[in-house]
């Protein structure tokens, strides 16, 4: 079984990776706003400067870690049941 170290590390790395993944898109969307208006939001006018977003990638980002790393330990906690049940 992971230690909570451990779990929370690759829960950490995980998710910390998806956030710059996440920031380089949306960055990319306002160099190509219209583009992506047209096809993908059809005709949204949403105006977000890079502080908001920012704001926005780390809050989510980090309701995103507490989510994976609880599902992480939830799991272990199970299949520790599991296998102290055997």
């Amino acid at each position: 079984m992971q230690s909570k170290l451990h779990s929370f590390l690759e829960t950490f790395l995980n998710i910390l990776s998806g956030m710059i993944i996440a920031f380089v898109i949306s960055q990319l969307a306002h160099v190509y706003e219209s583009e992506i208006q047209r096809y993908v939001w059809n005709g949204f006018e949403w105006k977000v400067g890079a502080t908001s977003n920012v704001v926005m990638t780390v809050v989510l980002t980090i309701v995103s870690m507490i989510r994976g790393y609880s599902w992480r330990r939830f799991f272990n906690t199970r299949s520790r049941y599991e296998t102290t049940k055997k």
